[in-house]
């Protein structure tokens, strides 16, 4: 890697252990820090072959180019914190769960996902497709009468009736799908 390239994954890298001392902390004041850096793993002398090591990969897709990248740390170094984190978990479980519940349901909360009601679905021939013009009509398999289908993130949940509200289109959930149920 070119010096420029370096440290642009030293910063990456640096901000990400900074997000895993922040999850830790709860658990364990953890300092987190670039020891070294290689392309090839085996010149790190991070632990010796007999030691056990945890060992996260992250994937990075950028365009038309990808690359991977490895943590590795010895688990000698982080046994205290996981005896911590299992008497904790072993003490107050059903309270942490609900606290962790909770707190993942904040957190989830207002993230954005895709939606659509879809009306039916039905198979045309590419000669179909490539001479429809404005006017033309495509006629699908179901009955007007039939639910729609509510798609979440590419996926069916729920079924619903097409109305208004106001002045705008919507969908009242009439029930959920048998496909794929959170």
């Amino acid at each position: 890697m070119t010096d420029t390239e370096t440290s642009i994954v030293g910063i990456v890298v640096k901000q990400i252990l900074d997000k895993i001392s922040s999850a830790w902390k709860p658990y364990d004041e953890m300092e987190w820090n670039i020891s070294d850096t290689a392309m090839e793993p085996r010149y790190l002398n991070i632990a010796s072959e007999a030691d056990v090591v945890l060992l996260v990969s992250f994937t990075f897709n950028l365009e038309s180019s990808f690359g991977e990248m490895k943590f590795c740390v010895p688990v000698s170094s982080v046994d205290k914190t996981f005896d911590h984190f299992f008497s904790n978990k072993q003490s107050n479980s059903i309270e942490t769960d609900n606290e962790s519940a909770d707190a993942l349901k904040k957190l989830s909360g207002g993230i954005k996902l895709s939606v659509a009601g879809v009306l039916d679905e039905t198979d045309f021939t590419v000669n179909d497709i490539v001479n429809l013009k404005a006017g033309d009509v495509l006629r699908l398999d179901s009955k007007i009468t039939n639910n729609l289908k509510v798609v979440v993130e590419g996926k069916n949940k729920y079924y619903g009736k097409l109305g208004l509200f106001g002045s705008k289109k919507a969908i009242q959930i009439v029930g959920l799908s048998g496909d794929d149920l959170v």
